[in-house]
C-alpha cells in the first residue's frame, strides 16, 4: 500500500464534461486495444482513508482491552468496508483500458479539447466513479527526498525510476475528466477542457484513471503509458485598424490601375456592357460587328503578397523569463494576430523568421487546394514551435527572397532591430502597435512594447 497527499482539483482547468456511451465492444475496439501496453496499478491512502484506519484500529484496542461485544461488531464492520473498499474497486480497474484521443491544436487563453475513450473489458464487474487525468511530469517532493536520503546512504538502486518525459505542465493546468458509469463490455468518451497559459509542443506520457469507489476510503489508479504531443499556438493579439487600412489601400491603389487600363492579368472574354464599366474595356471592333456594346473581361487581379517577418533581440535567447522573454512573446502573440488578420482579409501570407532561418514562401490558398483555415494553422504551427534558446546573433544577415513588389510587416521585439530586412518591398509605412491609439504626446519617447513596421520602397 503506497501512501500519496490528495492533491486538490486545481482552479485553472476548466469545465469537464463527460459522455458515457454504453455501446458494446466492436471488433475494431477490439483490434485496437490488442496490442501491448504497459500498465501500472496503484493504490493510495488519502486522508480520510488515514482517518478510517485510525478509528478502526483505536477499535480494535478497544474491543481487545474491554472485551466487548458490540466493539466487536464494530471492529469487523470497519475491517470488512477496507476489504471490500480494496478488493472492489481494484478488481473493477483491472478490466478497463483508456486511450486519448488525437488532440488538435490549442491557442494560448483559448479552450484546449482532450478525448479520452475508456473501455470495459470485464464481463461481469461494472465500473463506477472513475476520474480520468494525464500522469505529471514531475516527482512528488516525498519521492525526491527519500531519493536524496538512499543516495546518501549508498542505495540509490532502490528507487530507480525512469524520468518522465511528459513536458504538458509547463504549458497547460492539469486536464481532469470524468466518468459516472461503464456497464460491462461497454465503453465511455470523456472530455477535459484546459486553458493553455504558455505556447509551444506538449509531450503527454500516459492517462491515468482514478477510482475511490464504494466508500471514498481507498483511492486505486491504474496508468496506461500512452505518450503522445499536441501543439499550443500562441495568443492573437489584437491588430491595430490603421495597420490594414494602410496596407489594404496601397494595395487597392495599385490594382486600380490593371482593373480600369484594359490589361487585366488574364483574358477570359467577352461580355455585353453594364451600366458603370469603364470606357476604355469596351471593345470596339467586336462591337461594331454584333451591333451592341461589349466589353472586356479579365480575370481578377492576383491577390497582393505580404511579408509577415519576426526580429528578435538574439542577446535574450538564453533567458527563460525576463523583460525580454516577455518581449520576444509579446511580439509572437502579435504576429499571429497579423498572420490571421491578413489571411481573413485575403492576402498570400509569408512568414519569416531570419533570426531562427525559418522562411516560409507566401502563397495562395486557393492555388494550393487548401483553405485559409489550414494555411493559417500551418503558419501558427510555424510560431508554435519557435525555440527562443536557438536565436544566434549573426543570422539577421541573411537574404530573404522578397520582391519588389511584396509588402513588408516587421514586428520586432526591441526598436533597433530591421536593419538586415530589405527595403525593396512596394508600399512603405512606420506603425507602432500599441501606440498608435494614443496621442503623440503621451506616447513615451523610448517604445516599450513591440513595433510593428511595414517596409517598403526604398528611400
Amino acid at each position: 500500500m503506497r501512501a500519496g497527499a490528495v492533491r486538490s482539483r486545481p482552479s485553472s482547468s476548466m469545465s469537464v464534461s463527460a459522455e458515457p456511451s454504453n455501446c458494446p465492444l466492436g471488433a475494431p475496439e477490439r483490434a485496437a486495444y490488442s496490442s501491448p501496453m504497459q500498465i501500472r496499478r496503484r493504490y493510495h491512502l488519502s486522508y480520510p482513508g488515514v482517518l478510517y484506519v485510525g478509528v478502526t484500529m483505536i477499535l480494535a484496542i478497544g474491543a481487545i482491552n474491554s472485551q466487548n461485544n458490540l466493539l466487536f461488531i464494530a471492529l469487523g464492520l470497519s475491517l470488512g468496508a477496507l476489504i471490500v473498499s480494496g478488493v472492489l474497486s481494484g478488481s473493477m480497474l483491472m478490466g478497463l483500458r483508456a486511450e486519448r484521443d488525437h488532440v488538435q491544436p490549442g491557442v494560448v487563453g483559448g479552450p484546449m479539447t482532450l478525448r479520452y475513450t475508456v473501455t470495459n473489458r470485464s464481463r461481469i464487474m461494472p465500473a463506477f466513479g472513475l476520474v480520468i487525468s494525464e500522469l505529471p511530469g514531475e516527482r512528488m517532493r516525498l519521492l525526491r527526498r527519500v531519493r536524496a536520503l538512499l543516495v546518501g546512504i549508498g542505495l540509490r538502486r532502490l528507487l530507480r525510476r525512469r524520468r518522465s518525459r511528459a513536458t504538458w505542465p509547463r504549458r497547460l493546468p492539469r486536464p481532469w475528466a470524468h466518468i459516472a458509469h461503464i456497464g460491462p463490455r461497454a465503453s465511455g468518451r470523456a472530455t477535459a477542457l484546459v486553458e493553455p497559459f504558455r505556447r509551444g509542443a506538449c509531450e503527454f506520457e500516459g492517462v491515468r484513471i482514478t477510482s475511490a469507489y464504494p466508500f471514498g476510503i481507498l483511492r486505486k489508479s491504474v496508468e496506461f503509458i500512452q505518450p503522445g504531443a499536441a501543439l499550443v499556438r500562441p495568443e492573437l493579439a489584437p491588430v491595430p485598424e490603421s495597420l490594414f487600412l494602410r496596407i489594404t489601400s496601397a494595395s487597392d491603389e495599385g490594382e486600380s490601375e490593371t482593373r480600369y487600363s484594359g490589361r487585366g492579368p488574364d483574358y477570359l472574354g467577352l461580355r455585353d456592357y453594364t451600366a458603370g464599366d469603364s470606357m476604355r474595356r469596351i471593345a470596339w471592333r467586336a462591337s461594331a460587328r454584333t451591333g451592341q456594346l461589349v466589353v472586356l473581361e479579365t480575370a481578377p487581379p492576383a491577390t497582393a503578397r505580404l511579408w509577415v517577418g519576426l526580429d528578435f533581440d538574439p542577446g535574450a535567447g538564453a533567458a527563460a523569463s525576463g523583460p525580454e522573454a516577455d518581449a520576444n512573446e509579446r511580439a509572437i502573440s502579435l504576429c499571429a494576430g497579423v498572420l490571421d488578420r491578413a489571411v481573413r482579409e485575403g492576402f498570400q501570407v509569408g512568414l519569416a523568421v531570419p533570426a531562427l532561418g525559418l522562411v516560409r514562401m507566401p502563397a495562395s490558398s486557393a492555388a494550393r487546394g487548401e483553405s485559409a483555415a489550414r494555411r493559417l494553422g500551418m503558419l501558427l504551427d510555424d510560431l508554435a514551435r519557435l525555440d527562443l534558446g536557438a536565436l544566434r546573433a549573426d543570422s539577421n544577415q541573411a537574404p530573404l527572397p522578397i520582391g519588389g513588389r511584396d509588402a513588408c510587416l516587421v514586428i520586432s521585439a526591441a526598436p533597433g532591430l530591421f536593419s538586415s530586412w530589405p527595403r525593396s518591398a512596394e508600399r512603405h509605412c512606420v506603425l507602432d502597435a500599441i501606440e498608435s491609439d494614443r496621442p503623440a504626446s503621451a506616447r513615451p519617447s523610448e517604445p516599450r512594447d513591440p513595433l510593428v513596421q511595414a517596409l517598403g520602397g526604398g528611400a
